[in-house]
């Protein structure tokens, strides 16, 4: 952005090489654009008091936010959590009590099965014990 003052200067300097009025002001015309442009350009680079402090405001303002958003899906995650907890011990009691009855009635169907072994046991050395008297009797 050229001052007035600059504008006329450079008209002048530029009106003394071109000898041609017209030609001068389309130049200085050009190069005014051009310096706009570059002003343009450079004061979207720099921030002013005001821009950096709306921008910490907005920053604090979606820093709540997520925080807000955060803690609740947070608990939401831990209600999810508890359930699935409290389900998961539900699942782990049944297990329990059914291992439990297995073992239980593995314990009774072991049971009679080394009963029924002791009985053929003892009936079978009754058997040789007879059998061994029988011979010896017959001696």
């Amino acid at each position: 952005m050229l001052t007035v003052k600059s504008t006329f200067k450079l008209l002048d300097v530029i009106n003394k090489h071109f000898n041609n009025e017209q030609d001068s002001r389309i130049f200085v015309s050009e190069i005014e654009e051009i310096m706009d442009n570059k002003v343009d350009l450079k004061m979207n680079d720099f921030a002013t008091k005001k821009d950096l402090l709306e921008l910490k405001t907005e920053l604090k303002t979606e820093i709540a936010e997520v925080k807000t958003e955060l803690k609740t899906e947070i608990g939401q995650l831990d209600r999810k959590l508890t359930q699935e907890i409290s389900y998961l011990r539900a699942d782990f009691h049944k297990l329990d009590a059914g291992i439990n009855l297995n073992l239980a009635n593995s314990a009774i169907v072991l049971e009679r099965s080394q009963k029924e072994q002791l009985k053929w046991l003892i009936g079978a050395m009754v058997a040789i014990i007879s059998l061994a008297v029988t011979v010896i009797k017959l001696f």
